[in-house]
């Protein structure tokens, strides 16, 4: 049910450590290749992995034996933003871009550029998107991670509850 209303959700799979290999050939199915994995425990982009082909879960399960991953269809993203919500408002807003052109994850901790945006100037479905799911997880401080797709479409990527954001004082 939850799903349904954080719709556009990326597409999920969580699989337990066990199950990964067995897993594998079904979330390929899935999603297609590339796509990506996630250390349930990581942040700030470490632990998050580009999984090229069907080998590269063997190599997930041999260098991380004792992490749990979920699996998210890849998207290409023509933009990702960072919107911090606190209570039921916006309180800043950033767009977060890659400076490594062979690099996937936008995170600023790995070297992404931080553009700070006027939160009057924040998309509807971006910031709409940002507040529900921020209310549904009952998280009162959110970094939520949006990201618009090549098409337009916007996607929710994942919400955190220790957002790591910056600020440009004024």
């Amino acid at each position: 049910m939850i799903w349904s209303i954080l719709e556009p959700i990326i597409p999920t799979f969580f699989c337990y450590k066990g199950n990964i290999l067995k897993s594998a050939p079904k979330i390929v199915e899935k999603f297609g290749l590339p796509l990506v994995a996630k250390d349930l425990y990581s942040q700030r982009g470490i632990g998050v992995h580009l999984v090229k082909t069907i080998k590269d879960f063997d190599d997930l399960v041999t260098r991380f034996p004792n992490n749990k991953f979920l699996f998210q269809k890849f998207i290409e993203k023509k933009e990702e933003f960072r919107v911090l919500v606190v209570g039921d408002q916006v309180g800043s807003y950033e767009r977060k871009t890659s400076m490594d052109p062979n690099e996937f994850r936008n995170n600023v901790s790995l070297g992404a550029k931080e553009d700070f945006i006027d939160i009057c100037e924040i998309a509807e479905d971006v910031k709409d998107i940002s507040i529900k799911s921020s209310r549904i997880l009952k998280i009162e401080i959110a970094g939520v991670d949006a990201a618009v797709d090549t098409n337009g479409k916007v996607w929710l990527l994942e919400v955190n509850r220790g957002p790591g954001f910056t600020y440009k004082a004024r």
